[in-house]
This record gives C-alpha cells, sequence and structure tokens, in this order.
C-alpha cells in the first residue's frame, strides 16, 4: 500500500521502524569488536611486522597505537604492545588476561610466535 504524503504512519508501523532502527544501531555497536585495537594476525606468529598492533614488539609505550608496552622480559620478551586487564572480559577476542595484561590465547606452542611458548597451563602466549 502506497502512503500518502504528510499522512503519519500507523502506529503498528512505527514500532515496526522504531525497532529496525535500535536493531540497526545495537548491531553496529556490538560488531565493532576488535576492529576497535589495532590487532593483527601478523602479531600473533610475527610480532615484528606489525608496529603498534596489540601483540607487535615495542621499545616505549610511544610505539604502541593503544594501551602500553610490557617490558616484562618472561611475558613480554622484552617489549609487546598490550591492553591492561583484570579478567578476560578486558581483552580482544583471541586474547586472554594473565599478569593484568591481555595476551595471546592457545592451546599449543604452535599457537604462539616463535620463541614463544603456550604457558599457564596451554592458556596464553609468553616469551
Amino acid at each position: 500500500m502506497n502512503s500518502i504524503p504528510g499522512r503519519a504512519l500507523g502506529p503498528a508501523r512505527s514500532r515496526a521502524i522504531g525497532m529496525a532502527v535500535v536493531c540497526l544501531l545495537a548491531a553496529a555497536l556490538l560488531g565493532c569488536g576488535d576492529d576497535d585495537y589495532p590487532y593483527y594476525d601478523e602479531c600473533r606468529y610475527e610480532p615484528g611486522l606489525c608496529a603498534g598492533g596489540l601483540g607487535g614488539l615495542c621499545g616505549a609505550n610511544v610505539d604502541c597505537s593503544v594501551g602500553f608496552c610490557c617490558r616484562g622480559p618472561k611475558e613480554c620478551g622484552g617489549g609487546m604492545c598490550t591492553l591492561s586487564c583484570r579478567g578476560d572480559r578486558d581483552c580482544p577476542v583471541d586474547m586472554g588476561c594473565e599478569h593484568e595484561m591481555c595476551l595471546f590465547r592457545c592451546a599449543s606452542d604452535l599457537d604462539c610466535a616463535a620463541g614463544q611458548h603456550c604457558g599457564h597451563g596451554h592458556t596464553v602466549c609468553e616469551w
């Protein structure tokens, strides 16, 4: 049925349009996920190829696009961009919270960059 210009929409149609707008906005907000972080697959296996990205090598905080430069030799190999966390929910997908920082999740050493191992009961990659 064609609508007549200047004629108000019926209550059912107005609610349907309103719900569609709400659903689109929710999908847009929830769909952002890891796009909020410079976080690349290369960082997991080749930390030197993704300067500034999460998991990328760094020398100081200014080298990281977000978060900070973890300088701990045991966990971060002396310089890796990461985020602070209190639990896994504070980290991007494919990362878990250990030592109050986000580290890549793993099930074996093969899930980590060369020189890293899958520590903490096969949960996160560490140097």
